[in-house]
C-alpha cells in the first residue's frame, strides 16, 4: 500500500477523540498499523493524523 492510499480519520475534529482528550483504542490501533506499513514514515503518519510523532511512538511501544 502506498502512502497516498492510506486513509486517515479526520482531525482535529476526530470522532475517535473522546471528551477527556484521549484517543480511542481503534484510533490508536489504526495509527500503529499505518506506521508499520513499508515505505511510510512515522512522522508522516503522525502529521496526517494530527498527533505528534512522540505520541505515536508511545503507542507503538505499548502495542
Amino acid at each position: 500500500m502506498k502512502k497516498s492510499e492510506i486513509s486517515y480519520p479526520p482531525s482535529p475534529d476526530n470522532p475517535h477523540l473522546t471528551e477527556s482528550k484521549r484517543y480511542s483504542r481503534d484510533f490508536k490501533e489504526h495509527a500503529v498499523q499505518a506506521a508499520s506499513l513499508p515505505h511510510v514514515s512515522l512522522t508522516d503518519v503522525a502529521k496526517n493524523l494530527g498527533i505528534s510523532d512522540t505520541q505515536l511512538k508511545r503507542w507503538i511501544i505499548r502495542s
